[in-house]
């Protein structure tokens, strides 16, 4: 228990990897019968289980090493687990998602007084990203209320957009730099990650209550100062690891998304896909792979030249092609999906097939032979 306590992100991405295959999955037996559609079903389980539960399991691992302040308790592991699992019940049913997003508002609710009681008790310098981390939880949260008391639009905008785009701009300024091992001389004031957080939430209003136009543009503009000075993704400098290339290609990913909302408004759901699928899901699987490796004492050589790491990446990012071109192909639009779906699973599946058991902590014959066939032309 007490290596449960300290690395939460075990038990948390355990979880949101179910909620990954399941949240695929239905696209798979909508491909079959296109009147079974699962759509809400799809979106409750890739925002609300698979990318909220590694979103829980990085902060609920990261927040105390960056902090300097206690792990998680065994009683605060339970407390966060029980509305996500409430959640996941939830999530399966199309017609009312209230109690599926009361349960997100519990679950946000208690990993933000888990973060900010450390924050605050904080007895090293606070990472100049925070502000993101914030405005991001406040985001989901915020996004979940308005949802479940039936205003949808803003509500989706905040929890299924702002909430994990904040996210991922905060972490993502962190650590894509030091992934891609890009020397960072000097931290960014607070000031500016506050004022990055709120021009993004507040494109959301725009985009709904003023000018969609605008409201994407805005956006847009954003993710292109981001990429460029947080991120720096367009940086080359020394040997590329198999997951700085995921990250990289995740980077280039939600850059594009955010500029395809804008310049091409008729195609938003193919943009939305592209930020989400190659963006938002491969720069998720990319951090969690350090973090599985580095928090488990696994080689982090392991990161470069892996077939189980390229492979995925490669596929992943094919996936999102295909979703994207679905909306150009003469019927079989769910078919199309449904390709889109089984390319997706076909690569992390590959990638589970070698990281789960590193997750669980499973060490044995098997783990060695799959480190030695995973960087095998070395």
């Amino acid at each position: 228990m007490k290596a449960l306590t300290a690395n939460p992100y075990r038990i948390f991405f355990s979880l949101g990897t179910i909620g990954l295959f399941v949240g695929i999955f239905v696209w798979l037996i909508t491909g079959i019968n296109n009147e079974l559609y699962f759509g809400r079903m799809h979106a409750h389980y890739m925002m609300g289980i698979f990318l909220l539960s590694f979103v829980i399991g990085f902060l609920m691992t990261a927040i105390p090493r960056m902090s300097g302040s206690k792990t998680a308790s065994e009683t605060e592991i339970i407390i966060q687990l029980i509305p996500m699992l409430s959640a996941a019940f939830w999530g399966v049913f199309e017609n009312d998602e209230r109690y599926f997003f009361l349960s997100l508002i519990v679950s946000i609710l208690v990993l933000f007084r888990f973060c900010f009681l450390r924050i605050i008790k904080c007895r090293h310098v606070v990472p100049d990203v925070f502000p993101m981390v914030i405005i991001g939880l406040l985001s989901g949260f915020s996004g979940a209320i308005l949802s479940y008391l039936g205003h949808t639009e803003i509500g989706a905008r905040l929890f299924y957009l702002n909430f994990v785009l904040c996210l991922c701009v905060g972490i993502g300024s962190k650590l894509v730099p030091m992934l891609l091992r890009i020397n960072q001389t000097k931290s960014h004031p607070k000031e500016e990650f506050w004022t990055v957080g709120l021009l993004l939430t507040g494109a959301c209003f725009i985009e709904i209550y003023l000018s969609e136009g605008y409201g994407n543009f805005l956006r847009a503009a954003v993710m292109t100062l981001v990429f460029f000075r947080y991120w720096k993704a367009w940086y080359f400098k020394g040997q590329n690891s198999s997951v700085s290339w995921g990250i990289r290609l995740a980077a280039v990913s939600m850059l594009l998304g955010t500029i395809g909302l804008w310049l091409f408004p008729d195609y938003r759901l193919e943009a939305i896909h592209l930020l989400y699928v190659s963006g938002f899901g491969l720069l998720t699987l990319m951090i969690a792979s350090r973090v599985i490796l580095a928090h488990g004492n696994h080689d982090l050589q392991l990161e470069f030249g892996n077939w189980f790491i390229n492979i995925p990446v490669g596929m992943i990012v094919f996936a999102a092609a295909t979703r994207v071109a679905a909306a150009f192909v003469d019927g079989g639009y769910e078919r199309h999906l449904a390709y889109a779906a089984f390319i997706f699973l076909s690569g992390f599946g590959l990638w589970c097939y070698f990281f789960v058991p590193k997750l669980l902590g499973y060490t044995g014959k098997r783990k060695a032979s799959l480190d030695d066939i995973a960087c095998s032309h070395k």
